[in-house]
């Protein structure tokens, strides 16, 4: 049976990895040093590379027609998408027929993302139709287009209600797999700060951010703080890691003696999943599904 895989994030690119079995990969994204990495495992390899410039739109279209150019030479049996809304996923979901299901994208897998009321909506649809010079998918939520069959998660138990009319698949997690990859991502000198580190803080992404007084109030000799992929600063006086590297990468390598802080994040989510023994604190409100996979809240004095 083959399988083509698309992917958009480290993390789409890991499940990848996961369920793989010398299939065909996609990414749209950076040509990184995870992807690299993670694509040497693949039977083909597509790279659609993106770009934030005056070009974006044409080159999505090209990117839209080198996907489904690609696709057709596989002929796959099921194409497995990372996110729906994606534009070269969202045109190829409506112009090429096949089984497609969805990998998980992490916390909106569960929690309904909470829209602007117009956002994803048929006007924005025709929109997009004639900015894209393609007819397209646009699905109000992640995962949940009427042509994507199944989905692959890794707590499908806790899936959101619009997930649960699809075909539920758990992701089970091969740690020692993932680590021989990992080791490779990560440099030698932060895999050894992180053994010795009691404190990490993951900050989200900088627009969710309206003041550091929280954060400044946790900070001490022995913490460190990882910034956001879209990030590439902070005001905090705080020994940082880089913001490419991705939280599940960087999983590995952390002492079971510290302790994680955060935000109701996909990054502090998927560490719980990745490793069930650190003691991992949210800095928000109440939150129920974050509770119920033993992240806590936290106390700050």
């Amino acid at each position: 049976m083959k399988k083509i895989f698309i992917a958009s994030t480290n993390l789409h690119l890991i499940i990848s990895v996961i369920l793989n079995s010398q299939d065909s990969l996609v990414f749209i994204g950076e040509n990184s040093i995870f992807f690299q990495t993670v694509s040497s495992s693949f039977e083909n390899v597509l790279l659609l590379e993106e770009k934030k410039d005056k070009y974006k739109i044409q080159r999505r279209i090209e990117n839209s027609q080198k996907l489904i150019h690609f696709v057709k030479q596989i002929n796959p049996d099921e194409i497995i998408v990372g996110n729906d809304r994606k534009i070269e996923t969202a045109i190829l979901l409506k112009k090429y027929s096949c089984f497609y299901s969805y990998m998980d994208d992490g916390l909106h897998s569960y929690i309904l993302e909470r829209n602007h009321l117009f956002k994803y909506t048929f006007f924005e649809r025709i929109y997009k139709k004639f900015l894209y010079k393609n007819q397209l998918v646009l699905p109000k939520y992640i995962g949940t287009d009427k042509y994507i069959k199944k989905a692959y998660l890794f707590k499908p138990e806790y899936a959101h209600t619009l997930l649960k009319d699809k075909k539920l698949e758990k992701i089970n997690i091969d740690k020692e797999i993932l680590k021989t990859i990992f080791i490779k991502i990560v440099p030698d000198n932060i895999q050894k700060k992180l053994k010795s580190i009691k404190k990490i803080i993951f900050l989200p992404h900088p627009k969710f951010i309206s003041d550091y007084e929280m954060f400044i109030a946790l900070i001490d000799e022995d913490t460190m703080v990882k910034l956001h992929p879209r990030d590439t600063e902070t005001v905090l006086d705080v020994e940082i890691l880089p913001s490419n590297i991705s939280s599940e990468a960087l999983s590995p390598f952390i002492s079971s003696q510290t302790r994680i802080y955060g935000f109701c994040t996909t990054a502090i989510l998927t560490l719980r999943w990745f490793r069930d023994d650190l003691d991992i604190f949210y800095l928000e409100e109440e939150n129920e599904f974050f509770e119920k996979n033993d992240i806590k809240k936290a106390i700050i004095c």
